[in-house]
């Protein structure tokens, strides 16, 4: 089993797929609470130097990453890499800018749970990655895929926590322009 201890230094972020005409499927509700987690998982990799990789299943289908996903990504330097693999261990590019960071923790949000979400961290475990999936920034068509995808990510060897939880544990006290930034982004969800 994974140590569930984790900090920025050794940490890249994952984005997976949050892509306009998959996003058109998804319960609207659930989409916008999906991306609020994400963009508070952005807005920390961004304060602490985090790695962050932004995939696109077959963009030219389905459209690139959400207007409100791509506001939430504002200022946060990251690579965008399109894919036609389901996982993304299917994609060589992908692969390697991932290995290419040096990063052992790979922190994963995005779509769909059960399929692409699901299928990369079942190839990041079996990499050797320590893979933090973040179960309130991802989502399906329907809440049995999700249940699913998590128990199958769980059994893969997936730590299944929150983006609060994972981002407060990172940050490990309160104070700084970090905790400021993140105290305010919640504050201004909660409006």
């Amino acid at each position: 089993m994974q140590n569930s201890v984790i900090t920025p230094d050794e940490s890249l972020l994952l984005i997976i797929d949050i892509q306009e005409r998959l996003c058109a499927a998804m319960d609207q509700a659930w989409l916008g609470r999906v991306i609020h987690y994400a963009g508070l998982m952005a807005l920390f990799a961004r304060l602490e130097g985090i790695p962050v990789i932004v995939t696109e299943q077959y963009p030219q289908g389905l459209g690139g990453t959400h207007p409100d996903m791509v506001k939430r990504l504002a200022g946060v330097t990251h690579q965008n890499l399109a894919k036609t693999s389901f996982g993304c261990g299917g994609d060589a590019a992908i692969v390697n800018a991932i290995a290419k960071s040096g990063r052992k923790k790979i922190i994963v949000v995005g779509m769909e749970t059960h399929i692409c979400t699901y299928l990369t961290v079942l190839d990041l475990c079996q990499r050797g990655y320590e893979v933090f999936m973040c179960v309130d920034a991802t989502i399906a068509r329907g809440r049995e895929h999700y249940d699913n995808g998590l128990a199958l990510m769980e059994q893969a060897g997936a730590f299944l926590t929150n983006t609060e939880t994972l981002v407060f544990q990172m940050m490990g006290c309160s104070g700084g322009a970090t905790f400021k930034a993140i105290s305010s982004y919640l504050k201004q969800s909660a409006k």
